[in-house]
């Protein structure tokens, strides 16, 4: 099996940021407009950070989303993200969204649209 040269390259890149530091996180942040949506992961260690990785995808344009629907795509994204490097990296995982609307499905016992709700079941 051959390594994964991106784990590899950020363990490295974790390994030399955290010499006197005992916890390390990753803060990824999620946006979404109407042309893409994705997130943006950085790798923190005391006041040292760096990029770690990024996803990006263009908004679809035959099943029109709205942006609040796009908003949610990021932040389901932005999970995806996080628990990757969680996993692989052994990181504590901080998770950042501006979307008051994602915020709100997340805590909302009333019923959702299907596709709302199977993102809200993903997260």
């Amino acid at each position: 099996m051959q390594p994964n040269l991106s784990s590899h390259v950020a363990t490295s890149l974790l390994m030399s940021l955290s010499i006197a530091v005992i916890q390390n996180y990753s803060h990824v942040f999620a946006d979404a407009s109407q042309k893409a949506y994705g997130a943006t992961a950085y790798l923190v260690c005391g006041n040292q950070s760096s990029l770690a990785m990024a996803k990006s995808r263009v908004a679809p344009t035959k099943k029109k989303l709205t942006l609040p629907e796009l908003k949610l795509m990021a932040a389901l994204t932005t999970a995806c993200l996080a628990s990757h490097l969680q996993e692989h990296l052994q990181v504590t995982k901080v998770t950042w969204s501006d979307s008051q609307i994602v915020f709100h499905w997340l805590k909302s016992t009333k019923f959702l649209k299907a596709f709302i709700n199977t993102c809200i079941q993903l997260l």
